[in-house]
C-alpha cells in the first residue's frame, strides 16, 4: 500500500514489519490515519466463502469485502 498521512508524508506499506502500526490498523480506518493513494490486492474466487439465499435466478454474486 502507498499512502498519504495528515502531515503530507507519503509512506509505503509493504509488509506487516515495515509501518506495521498502519498496516494492521488502515483497512478499518476509514481515511482517519491516511488516504490510500496505491493498493495491491490479491482477489480469490468467492464461490467457496459465499452462499447466496435467494430464490431469484439472476442473482449470481453478492458484493462483499472481507479484512483479515
Amino acid at each position: 500500500m502507498e499512502c498519504v498521512l495528515g502531515n503530507g508524508d507519503c509512506v509505503n506499506i509493504t509488509s506487516p514489519y515495515n509501518n506495521s502500526d498502519l498496516f494492521y490498523s488502515i483497512s478499518g480506518s476509514h481515511g482517519s490515519f491516511a488516504i490510500l493513494t496505491l493498493v495491491k490486492l490479491e482477489l480469490v474466487d468467492y464461490y467457496p466463502y459465499v452462499k447466496i439465499l435467494c430464490n431469484d435466478s439472476s442473482v449470481d454474486y453478492v458484493d462483499a469485502i472481507a479484512f483479515w
